[in-house]
């Protein structure tokens, strides 16, 4: 949880006779914290020179990363999952489709010890952004953004890396994680499957509401009734937008060393 919002602790509370269920609670959540660090702490601007573009620090600007950084140091470390090999991250407005265990799986064993590959990812569209080639198989392509799967040998290469993912001046988890793929640090490939998994339930409320678009908007309403979806890797995959992206310059945001300092702390670093 990031934060303590009673319709949503409630809800889960709702399914435990049914589910086994670990709740965390962000310890940092902003919403928890909404004077005060990570949140908007106007003493945290004085002295301050600005980000890559002179930006101020902006609180909501910061707390997705460092809600995600926690979340996957936190899971990674747990004793009571600690045989796990992965973990497949979702957000709070994502629905799956009803074969997304059975697609996780056969992704994995495609996957296997082969070196080349980060991990699964399940929105082959990137947020509705593209339209993947309709071949009813798998796809192979560079990681840009989740709902994904990832496996605990990528998140200790990814901690090995914690001071180019921290310091780098770009307030979204998943291009600080294109960053390090950019700079062959991590692989960049990913597997898909091209029918979407999981999809978003809508695209309002997010920070990127400046990219919603009518064709978007169409292309959710089409796809977000997800079929089921049973084909192997092993079977048929085609490359789609696989070559590896540079991403030097961030996006900015995250240019504050105390925003820096808490993400290289979560690391352990």
């Amino acid at each position: 949880h990031d934060g303590h919002i009673d319709a949503v602790t409630n809800y889960v509370e709702s399914i435990k006779s049914e589910f086994r269920v670990i709740q965390l609670f962000h310890p940092h959540a902003c919403s928890d914290h909404p004077h005060s660090f990570p949140g908007d702490d106007p003493k945290l601007n004085e002295n301050y020179i600005g980000d890559t573009y002179g930006n101020p620090r902006d609180a909501k600007i910061t707390c997705c990363k460092h809600h995600f950084t926690w979340l996957m140091n936190q899971v990674f470390k747990m004793d009571e999952v600690k045989g796990a090999d992965g973990f497949l991250f979702l957000e709070e407005d994502y629905v799956v489709a009803p074969t997304i265990m059975e697609t996780i799986e056969n992704g994995l064993e495609y996957i296997g010890d082969k070196s080349q590959y980060f991990g699964l990812t399940l929105d082959p569209t990137e947020g509705y952004s593209y339209t993947p080639p309709a071949t009813g198989g798998w796809i192979e392509k560079r990681f840009v953004t989740g709902p994904m799967v990832m496996r605990r040998e990528m998140f200790q290469r990814i901690k090995a890396h914690a001071k180019d993912y921290c310091a780098f001046d770009e307030y979204n988890w998943d291009w600080s994680i294109v960053h390090l793929m950019g700079r062959e640090l991590i692989p960049h490939l990913v597997v898909s499957p091209s029918r979407l998994q999981v999809a978003h339930i809508g695209l309002e409320g997010g920070l990127h509401g400046d990219s919603i678009t009518e064709v978007k908007l169409n292309k959710m309403k089409r796809l977000r009734n997800m079929k089921a979806f049973h084909k192997k890797p092993s079977d048929s995959i085609r490359t789609w937008q696989n070559s590896l992206k540079q991403h030097e310059e961030g996006f900015g945001g995250w240019g504050h060393p105390a925003d820096q300092r808490h993400c290289l702390s979560l690391f352990g670093s």
